[in-house]
């Protein structure tokens, strides 16, 4: 079962039993409203039309080229069993294998401070992308991989969508969503993760 049970005294964990400060026990698993993630993608749209609106026209265009090599960092806020995570980070990196699909690689560190606990993610795969008038790249994802936390690992399938927008020569801003599956100790979870950050293509 997937807990833990904090020692507020000592300020060790024991990790038996999975509780948030208030001491209840998280269920399999904090479900997401789906209206919070319809919401978010909502805004990002809204936010995206913008930036694209008040660009400069020549500043703006790129090619699927552009992205044959891409990097980005990211403010990663993650969602888990009712507490949330609004101290992190993601960096991935992805090569292309055709022009709208790419191999990704990505690593992540999600600090729960009414925890007192780090989450750390690995994951690899596959992300499909296009250009939309040279300014706007959107994409959609899978990945597969490890989190860790609690002092053990589980398997993560973590699907996922976002956009980046050029903002200068050599930089985008990006808007992710993300919907974890976790397996973890024989129990199935779900989280939700919001990355706002910069996409960098180092294509030609």
């Amino acid at each position: 079962h997937r807990a833990a049970l904090f020692d507020a005294e000592a300020g060790r964990r024991n990790v038996i039993r999975r509780t948030g400060p208030s001491g209840r026990t998280g269920t399999p698993r904090g479900r997401v409203p789906p209206e919070m993630i319809v919401m978010t993608f909502r805004s990002s749209l809204a936010a995206a039309a913008m930036c694209t609106a008040v660009l400069p026209a020549h500043a703006q265009e790129r090619s699927n080229a552009s992205y044959s090599t891409e990097a980005g960092v990211v403010y990663s806020f993650l969602r888990d069993v009712g507490e949330n995570a609004k101290t992190g980070m993601v960096v991935d990196f992805g090569k292309q294998m055709t022009s709208h699909l790419s191999l990704i690689g990505e690593f992540g560190l999600n600090h729960f401070s009414t925890m007192e606990e780090t989450y750390a993610q690995a994951a690899g795969g596959v992300r499909v992308a296009s250009l939309i008038n040279g300014r706007v790249r959107p994409f959609a994802q899978v990945l597969v991989g490890v989190q860790h936390e609690f002092g053990s690992s589980g398997l993560n399938v973590q699907p996922g969508a976002g956009f980046n927008i050029r903002l200068a020569k050599g930089i985008d801003a990006r808007v992710q969503v993300d919907v974890p599956f976790l397996r973890w100790e024989g129990d199935n979870y779900k989280q939700f993760r919001l990355g706002l950050g910069i996409g960098v293509p180092l294509g030609r």
